[in-house]
Parts: structure tokens; sequence; C-alpha cells
């Protein structure tokens, strides 16, 4: 059964020492990431026809927050929400301890 319900997900993350990468799945596959390094934010998806995004955001410019079980991506000028994706508690800790590192 295919759920046209579906969204987007981030599934997991990579660390290293210079970035933080959150792999972004739809249902079962891999359809794009969002990298975090130490002074700015690229992400892109491609994950069904209503759910495309493609960017770049200095990392100085923006909020992380986690709510309702979603990493929420503000900019801090408007509290315009930029991403609201679905993402596990730990997987949101570990980002979040990143982007603590490179402010």
């Amino acid at each position: 059964m295919i759920s046209i319900l579906s969204k987007p997900f981030i599934n997991s993350c990579e660390v290293n020492q210079d970035s933080c990468i959150l792999i972004v799945h739809f249902k079962s596959k891999k359809c794009g990431f969002i990298n975090i390094y130490r002074e700015q934010i690229i992400f892109q998806f491609s994950c069904g026809w209503n759910n495309i995004g493609k960017g770049a955001l200095n990392i100085g410019e923006v909020s992380f927050n986690y709510e309702n079980g979603q990493l929420l991506i503000y900019k801090i000028s408007n509290h315009k929400k930029i991403l609201a994706l679905k993402c596990d508690e730990n997987v949101y800790r570990i980002a979040f301890d990143f982007i603590s590192g490179t402010k």
C-alpha cells in the first residue's frame, strides 16, 4: 500500500571533523541530504512531487529546534520556518551538538 500522505524524514546522520550530514529519506529510499558545516548549511532533497528543496544558509542566521518529533530550522531575523522534517531525537541531539560547537 502506498500512502499519499508520506513525508520525507531524516533517517540518520554522519559526523566527521568538518561536517554533520543528515540523510533524508522518502518512504524507504534516500532522496536528499542536509550538510551542516562550520559556517553554512547546504540542503537538497527531491522526495516526490511536493517535497523538493534546495538551498544554502549561513549557520549564524538560523536556529534549530526540536518539536513534536521534527527538526525545525528557522531564520533568526524573521522567525520564518525554512525546514521541518520528521527526525529521531537522538539524531537531532547529534546535529545540535555539532552546531553548538560551530557557534
